[in-house]
């Protein structure tokens, strides 16, 4: 999923390799959530990027697909990009760049040794 902020080409995957060097360099402080698996951080001043796991509720097969709550198909780990208004200009998943899970990881060990300190 490709994304467009001011007019500029987002590369998902550049996205996450960058996020990831600059969270190995210890450049971003991630922040735990009171989400469970759960991480924020905020870069360039207006922008956050959250990451992480959805599991789903178990899928109830007596009721038809199209009356099951969309999120039953959005297990997995995700990245999200929004502006300073709280709008989402992009969401990718591992399905479409593995790395985010690495991410994930990354994001929880920082944030959680920073809550230790």
């Amino acid at each position: 999923m490709s994304a467009q902020s001011s007019g500029k080409e987002i590369d998902p995957k550049l996205l996450v390799e960058t996020v990831i060097q600059k969270t190995k360099a210890g450049k971003l402080n991630w922040q735990d959530t009171a989400l469970e698996n759960c991480y924020i951080v905020s870069v360039g001043g207006n922008t956050t990027i959250k990451v992480w796991e959805e599991i789903s509720e178990p899928v109830n097969h007596n009721i038809e697909p199209e009356y099951r709550k969309p999120y039953e198909y959005q297990e997995g780990k995700w990245l999200e990009l929004r502006d300073e208004s709280g709008r989402v200009f992009m969401k990718v998943g591992e399905s479409e760049v593995p790395a985010v899970e690495e991410l994930l990881t990354l994001a929880r060990r920082k944030a959680i040794r920073d809550d230790e300190r």
